[in-house]
């Protein structure tokens, strides 16, 4: 149904379509300060970095200097 190529798409998308009324939300929120949307998108970028140790982990190991 989808080519490799297109889950990346999908999930970018979906993040795109949640992340956008939270942040606005957050702002509305905290009257027009920024704080807690950086703190936001602070955590989330945090939790994605994780993610993404965690899969190269979980391919090569921890070993840097191999090639995924």
């Amino acid at each position: 149904m989808y080519n490799f190529e297109d889950r990346p798409i999908a999930i970018i998308s979906i993040a795109a379509l949640v992340g956008t009324p939270i942040g606005g939300a957050l702002i509305a929120a905290e009257g027009g300060h920024y704080l807690h949307v950086q703190i936001f998108c602070g955590v989330l970028m945090a939790a994605g970095s994780c993610i993404f140790v965690a899969a190269r982990a979980s391919l090569q190991g921890l070993n840097i200097k191999k090639k995924v």
